[in-house]
C-alpha cells in the first residue's frame, strides 16, 4: 500500500495546447496537467519564440506573431522538485512561396527570399487550407507530387505561361507526376509538363481540380485521368502529349479518361496530342461529362482511332454538351470522331 501511495504523490506534468498546427499569427492557450500539483506550485513557461513567463496558474495564453516551428516548454516547480514537458508547434503562413531553385529556401517559406525551391518542399510543410504560390519561371520537381491535403497550388500571376512546373524525370512509369487526392486540392494557373513518357496528371478517387492549367509533354497511357465523382478539369489546355500505349487492354491509350459518371472536363482545349494504342485507343474516353470543350487537331495512331469514346452505360446526352470535335485523324487520315 505504501508503494502505491508513493506513486500517487509522484510529481509529473503533461503539457497540452489548444492547437499545435495552425496559421500564424495565432494566440495559443497552454495547460499544464499535474495530478500532484497544489497551491505551492509555480509554472515556468518557455514559448520557444524568445518569450517566457512564470505563473501560479496552470494555464497561460501566448500570441505567436510569426510563422515558424517552435518548441513550447513548461517546468512545474514544487518545493525542491522540478518536472517539465514540451510540445512541438508547426505554425505556417496562409500563403507559402515557391521560387524555382532558390538557394535561400527556409521554413516558413513566407517571402520570395526564403521561398521553397520546389513545390514538393512547400507541400511537405503546408497544412490544410494553405495556398502554395509559385513565382514566375521554371520549377524542376525532384519527386512526383501527390497532393493529399486541401491546398491550392497556383501560379502567382494567374497566367499559366508564366510558371512552368516540370515533373520529376525518371522513376517508375506508374507514378503520376501531378496527382490530386483531396476534394479541395487544386492546381491552378500553371503549366504542368513532363520530360519523359510517364503518367502525367490524375484526379484520384478523393477528388480535386485542375483549373486554368496547360498540361503538356509526353505521357504514358494518360494525360489526365479523372477518377473522382467530384473531379473537375476546367479552363485548361492539354497539348502536345504523346500517349504511348505499350500494354494490353484496360485503361490504356486514352488522352483524357473520365472514369466516373460525375467526373467532368469543361471549357478545355485538347490539341496536338497523339495516342498510339490498339483497339481501345481514343483521345477522350468518358463516362462523365464533357462540356464546352474543343477537341481539334489530334491524331490517334494504329487501330481504334477515336476522338471520343463512351464508356459502357454512358449516353451521348449524358456525356457531351456544347463541344466541338474537328480535324482529328487516325494516322493522319480523317476518321470517325465519336463512338456511341
Amino acid at each position: 500500500i505504501g508503494a502505491f501511495e508513493a506513486d500517487l504523490a509522484k510529481l509529473e506534468v503533461k503539457l497540452n495546447a489548444s492547437t499545435v498546427e495552425n496559421f500564424a499569427p495565432i494566440a495559443i492557450t497552454f495547460e499544464a496537467v499535474a495530478d500532484a500539483a497544489d497551491d505551492t506550485c509555480t509554472y515556468e513557461w518557455d514559448f520557444g519564440d524568445g518569450a517566457t513567463d512564470t505563473t501560479a496558474e496552470s494555464t497561460v495564453t501566448h500570441l505567436y506573431a510569426l510563422a515558424s516551428n517552435y518548441t513550447a516548454r513548461v517546468k512545474l516547480v514544487k518545493g525542491t522538485e522540478e518536472v517539465e514537458d514540451s510540445l512541438a508547434l508547426h505554425l505556417v503562413p496562409r500563403i507559402m512561396r515557391v521560387k524555382g531553385g532558390n538557394l535561400n529556401a527556409a521554413v516558413p517559406y513566407d517571402t520570395v527570399y526564403n521561398a521553397a525551391s520546389n513545390v514538393a518542399q512547400a507541400l511537405e510543410a503546408a497544412i490544410p487550407q494553405c495556398v502554395i504560390e509559385v513565382e514566375p519561371g521554371l520549377v524542376n520537381e525532384k519527386v512526383a507530387l501527390r497532393v493529399d491535403k486541401s491546398v491550392t497550388i497556383r501560379g502567382r500571376t494567374g497566367d499559366p505561361s508564366d510558371v512552368v512546373v516540370s515533373g520529376a524525370d525518371g522513376g517508375n512509369s506508374y507514378n503520376w507526376y501531378f496527382d490530386l487526392a483531396d476534394s479541395k486540392a487544386s492546381f491552378e494557373s500553371l503549366t504542368l509538363r513532363s520530360l519523359s513518357s510517364h503518367r502525367l496528371a490524375r484526379i484520384d478517387v478523393q477528388g480535386g481540380m485542375f483549373s486554368n492549367c496547360v498540361v503538356t509533354g509526353p505521357s504514358y497511357e494518360i494525360a489526365i485521368k479523372n477518377m473522382a465523382t467530384n473531379g473537375l478539369v476546367t479552363h485548361c489546355v492539354i497539348s502536345n502529349s504523346y500517349l504511348d500505349g505499350i500494354g494490353g487492354g484496360g485503361e490504356a491509350w486514352k488522352g483524357i479518361y473520365i472514369a466516373t459518371a460525375k467526373g467532368r472536363i469543361s471549357n478545355t482545349l485538347i490539341t496536338g496530342c497523339s495516342v498510339s494504342g490498339n483497339d481501345n485507343s481514343a483521345i477522350i474516353t468518358a463516362r462523365g461529362q464533357v462540356d464546352h470543350c474543343t477537341v481539334v487537331g489530334n491524331d490517334v495512331r494504329r487501330k481504334g482511332g477515336l476522338a471520343l469514346q463512351f464508356q459502357p452505360g454512358a449516353t451521348a446526352e449524358e456525356v457531351v454538351r456544347d463541344s466541338i470535335f474537328a480535324a482529328n485523324t487516325v494516322n493522319g487520315v480523317p476518321a470517325l470522331h465519336i463512338k456511341l
